[in-house]
């Protein structure tokens, strides 16, 4: 009696009958389709039986090949993954299309006949744990045997709710020849499809056998045989069918030798290539199916890299050439001619590295040009009347005169946010006091003590002199020094200030940025600065741009020089200071409130900013920010400044290089504000 699966029992129940099951069926004969590959397998008439009008069924073997051990070494290095999957497992793929939903699939392997004392080998479904099925999901477009066809691959759209199979032995017993099983539950309500006139498939993997079962199983049937039952919900069989197995081929694995290198590496160093081969071994008889060969299509020549590990090669440089044009850095005066040399290929391996860029004599040299003196374009102030420090009444250090200039009535322009005429201010003259002969970390000046009273008949000089310590604070990267011993930053009031500052890369550009709400002194029609002094060598020029009140941005100083300014020698211990003394007025308002007279501010809103630009040898921005104290009146401001006096300090509170990137990190967003202003300034030269 032919077994019909009930769907009434539970799953495991049902399939548990069926492995202990026999059947007979008389069943109709089916056309089968080309041989090819997948190959559709031609239906057993005496074995199987529609039962179901408008009910199609048909499977697909996809090689019939034996299965290669998976602990068989090959070298198969063109297979895929799914290549090498197939080498263990074939592939069955069952279609139909019927009028009324499936609701489940049983298909029973080919017996496994051959029993030794353990188990019986044969067709084996591939399983995961718990005994559940491989369903493969298909990336075949259509009908797996006609692909013109639409069908719906029931694995990838999730059709199968659960899949069981069963490859274990009879407990009752020893082994005995028997065949693997497996039952699909199908989806009946998802998407309206089941049941319909589409063509429905899904694909399992199988392990086939070493060797083509042959003769009847034990219920008389063909043992090397595909048995199928499709049921619809009401647990009544649609179709019962036997489908003819392919005739087991066996697989011919090919084997090769090692590689054996056949050329020398086409270079010593630095990366070269050579040749490889091998030979084949078990190589494939003439006539033998191709579907039987594995691993038979491999290269039997190969090039690979070979003394890949760098040559020792030393820095290269380029002849010396002059730096731009072979401009003087001054029209007059002296100035220097400079010349480089540039980097035509870096040191690989151990050789020798490339001179640093700034190095004297191996990748810069200078010579002196335009020694004739320039003619005088100094202003002189109507307070110096001689060479030498001003002098005031005064008897002792801390004693100090102001003298007013004569300078009232003469106006520049104030640019901040904004810009005003506005009146020059006053210039206030203290003691007698030579210049520092450091701008930081320690240097000696002369100070001078007019006499009183000079008696009739005495010769010589009465003023007395001495030379005092000065600058003794520690040196910054940017420092702002009073122009004139004991002069005082007072809010709303304009100041004479020196920025001193070093560059540490050769710099073609410069910016000063002011805080917001201060006003930097400017003349003429182009906003050019209002500059008292500089010890820049090539500057070519300086203008001012007005700051934003949108971004809160103060006033910018932008200077550009005829050659680029250079940066301090490696050789030398003394650092290289620049300066500039140029006039600057603080806000009105103290925006923080007041500690002991001392205007505080919101947090940056009293920090200036210094940047400095450089193509040579690579894009580079250096950018340093520093600060410095300004008071409610002037009464605070020589308290202060008394205070400072008594241990040397300087009004700079800070000052520090907070960024340098590199020239990707400035493509990648990194570049530090005021770049823009930088590039515009750049566009106008």
């Amino acid at each position: 009696m032919l077994l019909i699966v009930a769907l009434s029992l539970t799953f495991t129940t049902a399939l548990a009958s069926e492995l202990n099951s026999s059947s007979e069926a008389s069943f109709v004969k089916r056309s089968s389709g080309p041989a090819y590959i997948p190959q559709v397998l031609q239906p057993i008439e005496k074995e199987s039986e529609i039962r179901a009008a408008g009910v199609t069924v048909r499977l697909l073997q996809l090689h019939g090949r034996a299965a290669v051990p998976p602990n068989l070494p090959t070298a198969c290095d063109k297979a895929t993954g799914s290549e090498k999957l197939l080498h263990e497992f074939d592939e069955l793929t069952i279609e139909w299309k019927s009028p009324e939903p499936v609701a489940s699939v049983l298909i029973r392997l080919p017996e496994r006949e051959q029993c030794s004392k353990n188990i019986c080998t044969g067709y084996t479904f591939w399983t995961y744990k718990h005994h559940e099925c491989k369903i493969k999901k298909s990336d075949v477009q259509g009908l797996p045997s006609d692909t013109s066809k639409n069908s719906i691959d029931e694995g990838a759209a999730g059709g199968v709710s659960r899949c069981d199979a069963r490859n274990s032995e009879p407990v009752d017993g020893p082994p005995k020849p028997h065949r693997s099983t497996m039952v699909a539950l199908l989806k009946t309500d998802v998407g309206g499809d089941n049941g319909t006139d589409t063509w429905h498939h899904f694909t399992v993997h199988i392990r086939n056998p070493p060797e083509t079962p042959t003769g009847n199983d034990i219920n008389l049937l063909s043992a090397n045989s595909f048995q199928v039952v499709l049921n619809n919900t009401k647990n009544e069989a649609l179709a019962v069918l036997s489908f003819k197995a392919r005739d087991i081929k066996p697989a011919w694995v090919c084997g090769y030798t090692e590689w054996v290198t056949s050329t020398p590496c086409t270079a010593e160093c630095g990366g070269g290539k050579r040749i490889s081969y091998r030979r084949q071994l078990h190589s494939p008889p003439q006539g033998l199916d191709p579907q039987s060969e594995i691993c038979c299509d491999e290269d039997l020549f190969k090039e690979e890299s070979c003394n890949v590990e760098p040559c020792d090669v030393s820095c290269v440089l380029s002849e010396w050439t002059t730096w731009n044009n072979g401009e003087c850095s001054r029209s007059c005066g002296g100035g220097v001619m400079v010349q480089r040399r540039t980097v035509l290929m870096d040191a690989k391996g151990n050789g020798l590295g490339c001179p640093h860029f700034s190095e004297e004599g191996f990748r810069v040299r200078t010579r002196p040009c335009n020694p004739e003196p320039c003619p005088a374009r100094c202003v002189e102030s109507p307070l110096v009347k001689e060479e030498g420090p001003q002098k005031v009444n005064g008897a002792t250090p801390q004693s100090m005169e102001e003298t007013a200039s004569d300078q009232e009535g003469e106006v520049f322009l104030a640019i901040g946010a904004d810009s005003k005429l506005v009146e020059r201010p006053r210039t206030e003259v203290g003691k007698a006091k030579g210049v520092c002969s450091e701008p930081c970390g320690g240097g000696k000046r002369k100070v001078v003590l007019p006499s009183e009273k000079k008696d009739f008949g005495s010769v010589g000089n009465c003023d007395s002199t001495y030379e005092e310590d000065c600058n003794m604070f520690s040196c910054h990267p940017l420092m702002f020094l009073p122009a004139y011993p004991w002069s005082y930053p007072v809010r709303g009031e304009w100041f004479l200030m020196d920025l001193v500052f070093v560059v540490e890369e050769l710099t073609e550009s410069m910016a000063i940025r002011a805080p917001p709400d201060y006003f930097l002194a400017a003349s003429g029609d182009e906003n050019e600065c209002f500059l008292v002094e500089h010890s820049l060598p090539v500057l070519g020029g300086c203008t001012i741009l007005p700051g934003q009140v949108e971004n809160k941005t103060g006033p910018v100083m932008m200077l550009n020089f005829t050659n680029p300014l250079e940066p301090q020698r490696p050789a030398n211990k003394k650092r290289n200071y620049f300066h500039l003394r140029f006039w600057v007025q603080h806000p009105k308002d103290c925006t923080g409130g007041t500690s002991e007279g001392e205007c505080k501010g919101l947090k940056g809103d009293r920090d200036w900013t210094l940047l400095t630009s450089s193509q040579q040898p690579n894009d580079l921005w250096e950018l340093v920010k520093g600060s410095y104290a300004f008071y409610v009146d002037k009464g605070f401001a020589e308290k202060a400044a008394q205070a400072r006096q008594a241990h040397d300090h300087p009004i700079t509170q800070e000052a520090e290089p907070v960024m340098k990137p590199t020239p990707e990190a400035e493509k990648n967003g990194a570049a530090p504000g005021g770049v823009e202003m930088l590039d515009e300034f750049r566009k106008k030269d």
